[in-house]
């Protein structure tokens, strides 16, 4: 079973760490509320598609392999939450989102790996190391600007809506505030927390703009540390 659980909990990885899939010419984000679903259990999935004319329909399903379990139909909109029940047996199954001018013309389409599992079936809890290693360069040029501004813009930036607000690096302190069982261990590098300290006492200077050290972005990086 050991097994089992770890080709699980890599498909899991694999879908957490992926973005939503989608024809970029006509974009359509495809979000599920979970990285796994327990058999039989309800999950939310929330589509952001583009503006059009009311006869667009928007098409949710679940599917196995090429079969729908469970298929939703409604007219298009900005935003669209539909709310789907999980097979009860434990699987990788698909849902999926299509954007429709006609039944037999698909405008854009999107998929995401669901997989469904059963922990009670596990023989023995699955022990893991989690090691995130956070480092940015100094990106910064001679007259004082920075080049790149990502030791700062992984902190306050909307990655990760509608689910947690803020980059990545915040994403791991909300992880642990969340989940204060669950400890794994967090690699800064000098080099980006000198950054952290001269933003937060001096703001930085990226291109033509400024940022303050009062500024709402330089506050989020003080929050954080």
């Amino acid at each position: 079973m050991r097994r089992g659980g770890l080709l699980v909990l890599a498909l899991i990885l694999a879908s957490a760490l992926s973005r939503a899939s989608a024809n970029p010419r006509t974009p359509l984000v495809l979000l599920v509320d979970r990285v796994y679903a327990t058999p039989s259990s309800s999950f939310n999935v929330t589509v952001l598609a583009p503006e059009g004319p009311r006869t667009h329909t928007l098409v949710v399903r679940l599917k196995n392999g090429g079969a729908a379990l469970e298929e939703r139909a409604l007219p298009a909109a900005k935003k669209a939450v539909v709310t789907l029940r999980a097979p009860s047996q434990p699987g990788v199954y698909y849902v999926e989102a299509l954007l429709n001018a006609s039944p037999s013309t698909v405008l854009a389409k999107a998929s995401e790996p669901l997989p469904v599992v059963d922990p009670s079936s596990w023989g023995e809890p699955l022990l893991l190391v989690f090691v995130w290693h956070c480092h940015q360069g100094i990106g910064l040029r001679p007259d004082g600007t920075f080049h790149g501004t990502w030791a700062f813009t992984y902190v306050y930036s909307s990655m990760f809506e509608p689910y947690y607000a803020g980059g990545p690096y915040t994403l791991h302190a909300l992880l642990l505030e969340k989940h204060p069982s669950v400890k794994f261990t967090v690699n800064l590098s000098p080099s980006l927390l000198w950054q952290w300290a001269y933003a937060m006492r001096f703001g930085y200077r990226s291109g033509f703009a400024y940022v303050a050290p009062n500024s709402t972005e330089v506050q989020a990086v003080r929050d954080l540390v």
